[in-house]
């Protein structure tokens, strides 16, 4: 399985109880995910490059919003119920101490990117 699959699976099962659409909030939880590493990537270049060239070529605010609903969309197409059951089904065949360990997984995929780029561009 691969590293945001079972992070999507994971999402899913944490929110199966807690939602209306699971399938709906764990997309969004995988778009966190995408805005954590590319504001780590941002944070990094601006830290090696300096900020005024690594601002220049970001796209302006409706754009990314744009291409934020591009990819929730497509994540939903990719995300069918078919590939929802065949993920489920081989999570739960998997230990029980490594599910856990993907669920802290998935926490630590929306933390640690955002906690590293917010001390990255801080200036101490």
């Amino acid at each position: 399985m691969k590293y945001l699959s079972n992070v999507f699976i994971s999402g899913y099962r944490a929110y199966l109880n807690r939602n209306n659409d699971p399938k709906f909030a764990a997309i969004i939880l995988i778009l966190v995910c995408i805005g954590g590493y590319f504001g780590l990537t941002l944070g990094i270049s601006k830290k090696i490059w300096g900020r005024d060239k690594v601002i220049n070529f970001l796209p302006g605010t409706y754009v990314i919003i744009l291409i934020s609903g591009l990819i929730i969309f497509l994540l939903y197409l990719y995300f069918s119920d078919k590939r929802i059951s065949d993920l489920l089904e081989r999570f739960e065949q998997k230990p029980l101490w490594e599910r856990r360990l993907w669920g802290w997984v998935t926490v630590f995929s929306i933390l640690v990117p955002y906690t590293t780029t917010a001390i990255l561009l801080t200036n101490f």
